[in-house]
C-alpha cells in the first residue's frame, strides 16, 4: 500500500468512512453550495451586471491612464538625452573657447611684456 492509502484507512477506521455533505474536522455542511436556477432575481443579477461593466469601464479608463503617464515619461526620457546630447556639445564649446581665451591672453601678457623692454 502507499503513504496515502495507509493513511486513508487509518483515518477511515479512526474517524468512520467519508459522508456525502460533511468534512472531516470542519463539519456537515462545510462543502460549497451551488446555484438554482430561480435562486437570484432579475434586478440582482442585472445589478451585478451593472456593477460589473462598471468595474470594466473603471478598468479601461485607468488602463488608458497608464499608458498615456508611460508615454509621457518616455518622451520626457528622450527630451532629457536630446538636452543631455546638447549641453555636452556646450560643454565642448565652452572648453574650446576658455581655452583660446587662455591661448590669446597668453599672447597678450607676452606681448605686452616684450613692449615694456623694448620701450
Amino acid at each position: 500500500m502507499s503513504d496515502d492509502e495507509i493513511y486513508d484507512s487509518v483515518l477511515s477506521n479512526v474517524v468512520g468512512p467519508p459522508m456525502s455533505g460533511y468534512i472531516h474536522g470542519l463539519g456537515a455542511g462545510s462543502e460549497p453550495k451551488t446555484f438554482e436556477a430561480g435562486q437570484y432575481s432579475h434586478a440582482t443579477v442585472e445589478e451585478a451586471k451593472r456593477r460589473a461593466d462598471e468595474a470594466t469601464k473603471r478598468a479601461n479608463d485607468a488602463e488608458k491612464q497608464c499608458m498615456l503617464l508611460a508615454n509621457e515619461l518616455f518622451e520626457m526620457k528622450e527630451n532629457s538625452d536630446a538636452q543631455k546630447y546638447q549641453l555636452g556639445g556646450l560643454l565642448t564649446r565652452q572648453n574650446e573657447t576658455d581655452a583660446l581665451v587662455k591661448r590669446l591672453l597668453e599672447q597678450l601678457s607676452s606681448t605686452s611684456s616684450s613692449m615694456r623692454f623694448d620701450g
